[in-house]
C-alpha cells in the first residue's frame, strides 16, 4: 500500500510572527517553526496503517508531501524521523504567498507524479484554522486532482471529514 501525507510546516503557536513590510505575507525567518500538529497526527496514522499491512505480502510506502521555502524540509525531517519511508518537497519561489487554490492545485499536480492508494490530508492546519476554512489543503488538493484528472488514479484522498470518506 502506497500511503501519501500532506504536510505543512507552520508558525510555532508560541513563538512571536511577524508580517514582511514588502508584501504583507508571513516573515518565515522570524518566527520558530514546526511540523503542523494535525499533519504530525496523520504521518501517525499512515504509520500505522503501513504496520497493519506488514506481513500480508503487501509492501507499504508512506511519502509525505510539502509545499513552502527550503525551511520546510524540517517539516520533512521530523516526518521521516517518526518514520515516513519518502519525500516530496514542492519549493518555487513563484509560489511564495499562494492562496488555499494555488497551492491545492500545485499539491494536487506534486501527488499526481507519486504512485498512491491513499491520501491523507489534515482537515486544516494550525496555521489557517482561524482564516474561514483556507487551511484545509486535504478537501482542496482531493478536489483540485479530481477536476484536473478525473477517473485517472484509482487513489482515495482521505481524513478531510468529507461525505464518503472512512
Amino acid at each position: 500500500m502506497n500511503i501519501v501525507v500532506l504536510v505543512k510546516q507552520v508558525p510555532d503557536t508560541y513563538s512571536e510572527r511577524k508580517l514582511s513590510g514588502s508584501d504583507g505575507t508571513l516573515d518565515r525567518d522570524a518566527s520558530d517553526a514546526v511540523l503542523d500538529e494535525i499533519n504530525e497526527r496523520a504521518v501517525e496514522a499512515a504509520l500505522q496503517l503501513k504496520e497493519a499491512h506488514d506481513g500480508s505480502g503487501v509492501d507499504s510506502v508512506v511519502t509525505v508531501v510539502t509545499m513552502g521555502p527550503d525551511r520546510a524540509s524540517d517539516a520533512i525531517r521530523k516526518a521521516l524521523s517518526m518514520g515516513a519511508d519518502k519525500a516530496v518537497h514542492l519549493s518555487d519561489t513563484a509560489l511564495r504567498g499562494s492562496d488555499a487554490v494555488a497551492t491545492a492545485k500545485a499539491l494536487a499536480k506534486v501527488v499526481g507524479t507519486v504512485e498512491f492508494d491513499l491520501v491523507i490530508g489534515g482537515e486544516r492546519g494550525v496555521g489557517r484554522a482561524c482564516c474561514g476554512g483556507a487551511g484545509d489543503g486535504g478537501r482542496r488538493a482531493r478536489s483540485a486532482r479530481s477536476h484536473a484528472c478525473p477517473g485517472d488514479h484509482p487513489g482515495r484522498f482521505v481524513g478531510d471529514g468529507a461525505p464518503g470518506d472512512r
